[in-house]
């Protein structure tokens, strides 16, 4: 404080060298507060906006087929099964342990080899398959053929666990730089809560007028997200974006530490 307040008094003594009044003013001077960078927006700018894009519609698109059936499962098992009380409370339990957590495994075994965007890709196109086949063949799917449309069920849910329903928070997370990820995942979770809100909509309001039938209108989310993942050709995975950030910044200092 006392160094400052020298500093200070020597910048304004009128008999200081003028070299010496212009160094020691430069230091007493405050540096000027940075501007905060609106990093919430870069995120749909430049190189950004593809990946954003991306991310946005696996994640929403995962959330409305997994939020429209996997909280009416117990309707679906009553659907098939009959309405007991009991297999409308086993029935979840048992497709979301046996099918959920078992295709979640695999999906996450299967991530450093297929990547994220090829995994959500094929997820998709699964999905929307057997949401067509069990909605084509709802009516015909109960009595003694209630195991194989509990079957159809349960690899719906195996492929959604095991291809999209993790890859739009991965994608999120691993699509920017260190920087921008907070803005990057908080999008996706907006937008998976968007897509949340759809399918815990109209899904129940479909089943009403349609019963199983509804799920052939349900597979437009998988196929919009699979045409999405087929149009954008992004792979965040096995990359240092970080250090790609870098290299283009500043060529010179990259290419010293070897990136």
């Amino acid at each position: 404080m006392g160094t400052c307040t020298q500093r200070r008094r020597s910048c304004a003594s009128p008999t200081a060298s003028t070299s010496r009044w212009r160094r020691t003013r430069r230091r007493c001077r405050s540096p000027r507060p940075r501007r905060a960078r609106a990093t919430s927006w870069c995120c749909s700018t430049g190189n950004y906006r593809k990946r954003t894009i991306l991310a946005a519609f696996v994640a929403m698109m995962q959330s409305v087929q997994y939020f429209a059936v996997g909280f009416y499962l117990s309707a679906i098992t009553a659907t098939l099964f009959g309405k007991s009380t009991l297999l409308q409370i086993v029935g979840p339990l048992g497709f979301n342990f046996i099918f959920g957590v078992g295709g979640a495994l695999l999906g996450s075994a299967l991530t450093q080899k297929w990547g994220s965007r090829k995994l959500a890709m094929r997820g998709f196109f699964c999905s929307a398959v057997l949401l067509v086949v069990i909605g084509v063949s709802g009516p015909s799917l109960q009595g003694g053929f209630a195991l194989v449309g509990g079957l159809l069920v349960g690899l719906f849910i195996f492929t959604h666990a095991g291809g999209p329903a993790a890859q739009g928070m991965t994608l999120a997370t691993l699509s920017y730089p260190t920087h921008l990820r907070g803005a990057g995942t908080g999008m996706a979770q907006a937008v998976l809560r968007i897509g949340s809100i759809g399918g815990l909509t109209f899904f129940p309001i479909m089943t009403e007028s349609f019963g199983l039938s509804a799920l052939i209108f349900l597979a437009a989310a998988p196929v919009i997200g699979l045409l999405t993942t087929l149009l954008i050709n992004w792979e965040p995975v096995g990359r240092d974006i970080d250090a790609e950030e870098l290299a283009a910044a500043r060529p010179g200092l990259a290419a010293k530490k070897g990136i």
